[in-house]
């Protein structure tokens, strides 16, 4: 019978002295195995009895009976035992190379720095398109390409990417080095970098304070410029999206705010599946005082909105040099902003929402769909 039952027993048929006394043994056996006794319990249980024998096992003696029946009880055994299913099995690369250690009964260490990262240079750009981008167009000073050791894609695009990755990174004269899986993993903070990453210069906004005058803009003047331009938009998914999607689009050109904005880092550019290699994202001081310089020199300045009242973007059409403003998810376009927009446009929804549901669309999701519709009713023209 254990302490517990015992303890409630006496607790009930008992008088309450006993109880106490049970209770004063039982504290007493715990601090004794704990190596802690009072006094009053060195007067009351000595630890030798008057034959010289010891009242009460040690710690571990006791600790290691305990652990002797435990092993030779099949029901203790069952729980003991380790679940291999939960246990995460290795990747297809790795296999081979921890069969050696496990063989041995090594453990694979756990690190969350290595030497590659104490020796980083620049930006460590990671995935196939961004770092193919950025060695296409040269805007950065590339330093070294890693690749993942025993590197094998599934697809075979993707290994046709790799080989002109390689292939690029030599001719420009940067060094191609073989890098472990986990090195790679660290440099890239555990994003999907897909077997490369580059250690190059970082990009830069490229400021501009005043666009140029509407007539004097160059190019075919049936096709009038249309330029993104993203007010405070912060979070790097949609700021990469957003320029993905004005890549693809053919916009002029990107404008956004010199402060509170997200920067041109590798997260933006692996994001926008590397459009931010390809073209230049301008910057302002002053964004409101640059749109309103804009407007006077002809440009027309239409603002990107979820109010009723706002114009449907099907009703909209680019006749003239346009720049297409939009805020970022939390509370939309800055006041300031909203003051200088000749038009404000919005995304109908195609059913009735409710206050509860979904009743607005991601920034990067409506600037594909801004732009698309201004683009194609410029070509109508």
């Amino acid at each position: 019978m254990s302490i517990r039952a015992l303890q409630l027993r006496i607790g009930r048929t008992a008088p309450v002295r006993h109880y106490e006394q049970l209770r004063s043994r039982c504290l007493t056996v715990r601090c004794y195995n704990s190596g802690f006794r009072s006094r009053d319990a060195r007067e009351r249980f000595p630890r030798e009895r008057p034959d010289g024998t010891k009242r009460f096992e040690s710690r571990e003696s006791n600790s290691s009976n305990w652990q002797q029946h435990d092993r030779g009880n099949p029901d203790q055994l069952q729980w003991r035992q380790p679940y291999e299913g939960d246990r995460r099995q290795p990747g297809r690369e790795q296999r081979s190379s921890w069969q050696q250690e496990r063989a041995d009964g090594a453990e694979r260490p756990v690190t969350t720095t290595s030497i590659l990262q104490d020796n980083w240079k620049g930006d460590a750009v990671y995935g196939v398109s961004p770092v193919l981008a950025a060695l296409k167009f040269s805007r950065r000073t590339l330093y070294s390409l890693h690749v993942q050791e025993g590197l094998k894609p599934a697809k075979k695009k993707d290994q046709t990417a790799v080989a002109r990755a390689v292939q690029a990174a030599k001719a420009a004269g940067a060094d191609v080095c073989s890098t472990s899986k986990h090195d790679l993993n660290i440099i890239s903070g555990n994003r999907p970098h897909q077997g490369l990453v580059l250690d190059c210069s970082p990009l830069s906004f490229v400021p501009i304070d005043r666009l140029e005058d509407a007539n004097q803009s160059p190019g075919d003047l049936t096709k009038p410029p249309l330029w993104l331009v993203l007010d405070e938009v912060m979070d790097p998914q949609n700021f990469g999206a957003a320029l993905r999607s004005a890549h693809f689009l053919g916009a002029s050109g990107v404008l956004t705010c010199h402060r509170n904005s997200a920067p041109l880092s590798p997260v933006v550019s692996k994001a926008s599946a590397g459009a931010m290699e390809a073209m230049p994202v301008h910057s302002a001081q002053n964004l409101p005082r640059t749109l309103a310089a804009a407007a006077a020199a002809g440009w027309q300045v239409i603002g990107a909105t979820s109010d009723p009242t706002s114009m449907n973007c099907l009703d909209v059409s680019m006749t003239q040099p346009t720049l297409l403003v939009l805020g970022n998810e939390g509370v939309g376009l800055r006041t300031t902003v909203r003051n200088v927009c000749q038009a404000l446009v919005k995304i109908d929804t195609g059913h009735v929402t409710d206050p509860d549901s979904v009743d607005s669309l991601n920034v990067s999701v409506a600037t594909g769909i801004l732009l698309h519709q201004l683009l194609t009713s410029r070509n109508k023209q």
